[in-house]
């Protein structure tokens, strides 16, 4: 016999159920569920059920004791999402691809093979703000751009021992399109396949053969370089199977790539973004913030040993992320009927709310970060 606990159920239309809500403004839509039905609630968007969470003891249950149970999102007949963009890299992928892919690219982000690259992110700082400084005295800039741009510039040099700068008007306008367009199929299950044309589906192709374009031809000229560039894509290109001695594919090393290029300088800029903005509203966090900086940096770029001792940065980018966190809402599906907390769970996709939760560790007290920080 099931648990008798009932899953709230949001209200919604008879037919699109809770789309509405969901398309006209998703997080406030899951802000204002949980905080009218707790920590779990069932909502629907036309014919598909999903769950949302939106507590710690729900998290540790579901992604952790079960984390067999509550899988990924992926068919790659059919992928929606992320997937869409990122193929069947580490961020989508399951399962014994998932496994060999994670063991081919675990000895890649050692640390001593990212302290190697500190100088090309060092660099790229730089350059921004030696640029910042021609600007004059009283210019305005737009942040969130120029931390796309800052990230992109970090992530190329790190990733392709390169700058995409000269192609920064087709590369960050295409990738807003495909992560857009990717976010789009998850909030609605109505979205048309990319075979219809329609002129949404047409602006996603153009733009993901924009980035394929790039990735591929990058990948093309490494493939047949006689010097190494010891970069990102020179480890994904070097390494092998244990078991079988295999190399990945160029398709493999693509989804790789996209996934870090693609996933990665965004959420890290909007980190940037939210924590400068923080800053600006709370010049006493910023003068302790600098206090630390000046003292250990005395001017001088941050190597590998002087990044473990800012204590206070760290604390300060923590806090930061819990407030934005720079992505807000994790995918799963329950691949069987199972037990949590009391509650059954029919097999359907759920949704984990990453601010939710994070609001909720702020109200229970549960922030590490906190003790060091005494909140923005």
């Amino acid at each position: 016999m099931p648990p008798s606990k009932r899953i709230p159920q949001v209200k919604g239309d008879f037919l699109l159920g809770n789309l509405g809500q969901m398309s006209a403004n998703p997080f406030h839509a899951l802000c204002d569920w949980q905080r009218d039905h707790g920590g779990l609630v069932s909502f629907r968007l036309a014919s598909r059920q999903f769950y949302l969470f939106g507590h710690p003891r729900l998290f540790e249950q579901t992604l952790i004791k079960q984390s067999d149970v509550f899988v990924k999102i992926h068919n790659s007949g059919k992928p929606t999402g992320l997937a869409l963009v990122l193929g069947q890299g580490l961020v989508t992928s399951q399962g014994d691809l998932w496994q060999r892919q994670r063991r081919l690219m675990q000895p890649v982000f050692q640390r001593s093979n990212i302290t190697m690259l500190l100088p090309q992110i060092a660099n790229a700082g730089s350059s921004m703000l030696n640029r910042w400084r021609k600007l004059g005295e009283g210019a305005e800039v737009n942040l969130s751009e120029e931390m796309m741009q800052l990230t992109l510039e970090g992530i190329t040099q790190t990733m392709f021992s390169t700058s995409v700068l000269d192609k920064i008007e087709q590369i960050s306008p295409s990738l807003d399109t495909l992560l857009r367009y990717a976010a789009k199929t998850v909030v609605n299950p109505l979205t048309l396949p990319l075979y219809v044309p329609t002129l949404a589906n047409l602006k996603f192709k153009k733009a993901l053969g924009t980035i394929d374009d790039v990735i591929y031809g990058i990948i093309n000229q490494r493939r047949t370089a006689s010097s190494a560039h010891n970069d990102l894509l020179d480890m994904l290109l070097k390494v092998s199977d244990d078991n079988s001695g295999e190399k990945m594919t160029d398709r493999q090393i693509r989804d790789e790539v996209i996934t870090i290029f693609g996933a990665g300088h965004e959420t890290t800029a909007n980190l940037l973004s939210w924590t400068l903005y923080l800053l600006a509203r709370h010049p006493d966090v910023l003068d302790k913030l600098r206090q630390e900086l000046d003292g250990l940096l005395q001017g001088k770029i941050p190597d590998a040993e002087d990044l473990q001792q800012l204590v206070y940065t760290r604390a300060v980018l923590n806090e930061s992320m819990r407030f934005r966190p720079p992505a807000g809402i994790l995918l799963r599906k329950v691949s069987k009927d199972t037990e949590i907390d009391g509650y059954f769970l029919k097999g359907v996709e759920l949704r984990y709310s990453a601010f939710l939760i994070f609001i909720i560790i702020l109200t229970f007290g549960l922030s590490r970060s906190s003790s060091t920080l005494n909140g923005f």
